[in-house]
């Protein structure tokens, strides 16, 4: 516990001692008083642990690391539901809706800003081997993936979360969500995030509801078996 979240503890109890003495000396000013006090520090308790129990949770501190399979049932996108899945076959899905297939070890550029930040995958060994890059609107570094293996630059980010070795979420200065990954199993990635850049151009978005740069929405799209996604 922080001294701040002991202190507030002990004024509590303290208010509540002296509500106990105005009530024994028929003081109602003293008792109502030292109540309201009590309450009040109670309040200022549940917040403070609440928060604490928030940042030991949100923040794992976790700057490198490498993601791998977990055994989770496949999702597949809305938009790549009628496509040819074989066993050589993995699919990275954007959001619920759109997403990208590849076929052997073809390494796919699905989304790229300026080049400074991009999201690619492959088939490696035989599963999805992540390549990404992602900036903020500086051009400065967040996060850097190569073939699953990950480092996140500390000074650029609020929190991360990596609740297990299949997961990983990054938050920027401005905490918000610019990359969300679930490895679900070998041949199946979930991407959610935002690709920035310095040179001008409008960042690409991707959220379960679609894809969208700037003020202009993507339809709902699958890429299959292409070199090249969207490159701005």
């Amino acid at each position: 516990m922080s001294n701040t979240l002991w202190i507030t503890i002990l004024l509590g109890l303290s208010a509540i001692v002296l509500a106990f003495v105005g009530l024994i000396q028929h003081n109602k000013l003293l008792t109502y008083g030292c109540v309201v006090v009590a309450l009040a520090c109670l309040f200022v308790v549940v917040i403070l642990q609440k928060q604490e129990e928030y940042e030991q949770r949100g923040n794992d501190a976790k700057w490198m690391g490498i993601l791998e399979p977990g055994s989770k049932y496949p999702l597949i996108p809305k938009e790549c539901g009628g496509h040819e899945l074989d066993s050589d076959s993995a699919v990275l899905a954007l959001g619920h809706n759109s997403g990208a297939i590849v076929h052997g070890k073809q390494e796919t550029l699905v989304l790229s800003v300026s080049g400074q930040s991009y999201l690619a995958f492959k088939i490696s060994n035989g599963q999805i081997a992540l390549n990404a890059k992602i900036s903020d609107s500086s051009g400065k570094e967040i996060l850097f993936v190569k073939d699953n293996n990950f480092r996140i630059d500390p000074s650029k980010v609020t929190r991360d979360l990596a609740p297990n070795d299949s997961e990983l979420s990054v938050f920027d200065l401005q905490n918000r969500l610019v990359f969300r990954v679930d490895f679900r199993n070998s041949l199946n990635m979930y991407f959610i995030g935002t690709l920035s850049s310095q040179y001008g151009q409008m960042p690409i978005t991707v959220t379960d509801k679609g894809t969208r740069q700037g003020g202009m929405d993507f339809s709902s799209f699958c890429l299959d078996g292409t070199k090249f996604g969207f490159i701005s």
